[in-house]
């Protein structure tokens, strides 16, 4: 797939001027300020933005040298690189945005970025409710204070890279199919969030690295039913907890002890062997 269809059904600018520019991205991001690295004032940019219930995905060439800060907003973004060079400032921290590294950027945090001509991004937004929403259900723990993520990210553990491919996959959906049900969308969007906290470092981490004890496999029969005759709707981490009675670290553990798959993998069973489901 080339860079340039990355959620080429949902434009929101192809423009040469850069008051345009920082329109389009106000109705995304808020206004940024711009300045121009050197005197060459060239600009070709090309915003395309994806807004879906709790996550928003946008792709941005500027075809320019450029120097954007950008204001606050209620998202956590997590910037990956296309193409080009790009390197944000956060928080105090300088990161380059490369294929090794991403860079993260906090709900109520401002931060600027430097490009080049070539620089090409693809940027992750998760609304900062929904992500302590899925980190109190994951762990059983109530969340209230926001997630704080580092600014920036190794891309060199295969965990990592996986959310990387994953968000692809993702857009690469989105891009070619006529139209993704509703309840693949919301599921879609939970398991991006649900990687997002495994595999980046942020001030909860320690609760999802910790041991949770095992549930009985009563428990997990009872998840697997709640499936079976839910699997035609959205399930989400949400559901099954409330069914099954614990936080969702332990179901999915003991799911892979006692049944070698995962819940979300067991739906995936469920819904193959109904191929009418894919059909519509």
């Amino acid at each position: 797939m080339g860079s340039a269809n990355l959620l080429g059904s949902f434009p929101i600018a192809r423009t040469s001027n850069a008051e345009e520019m920082r329109a389009s991205f106000a109705r995304v991001y808020g206004r940024p300020v711009m300045e121009f690295a050197g005197r060459d004032r060239t600009l070709h940019t090309v915003i395309n933005h994806c807004k879906l219930q709790d996550i928003e995905l946008n792709y941005a060439t500027y075809g320019g040298n450029l120097h954007l800060h950008f204001p606050e907003t209620e998202f956590v973004s997590q910037i990956f690189q296309i193409r080009g060079k790009g390197e944000a400032f956060v928080e105090g921290h300088s990161v380059q945005i490369d294929r090794h590294q991403s860079a993260v950027v906090t709900s109520d945090t401002c931060f600027s970025l430097n490009t080049d001509v070539e620089y090409e991004r693809l940027v992750l937004c998760m609304r900062s409710d929904s992500l302590t929403r899925t980190l109190s259900t994951l762990t059983g723990v109530t969340i209230t204070a926001p997630v704080k993520v580092n600014p920036a990210q190794r891309l060199t553990d295969l965990s990592e890279r996986l959310l990387r491919d994953q968000l692809m996959f993702f857009v690469g959906q989105l891009n070619t199919a006529a139209s993704i049900p509703p309840m693949l969308l919301s599921e879609f969007e939970q398991a991006l969030v649900v990687a997002f906290l495994h595999v980046n470092r942020h001030n909860y981490s320690h609760l999802l690295e910790r041991r949770t004890p095992e549930v009985a496999p009563k428990e997990v029969r009872r998840a697997e039913e709640y499936i079976e005759a839910n699997w035609r709707r959205a399930i989400t981490l949400e559901d099954l907890v409330a069914v099954a009675g614990v936080d969702a670290l332990g179901l999915f553990r003991s799911f892979k002890k006692y049944r070698g798959y995962s819940p979300m993998q067991f739906l995936e069973r469920m819904r193959d062997n109904n191929r009418d489901f894919w059909r519509g």
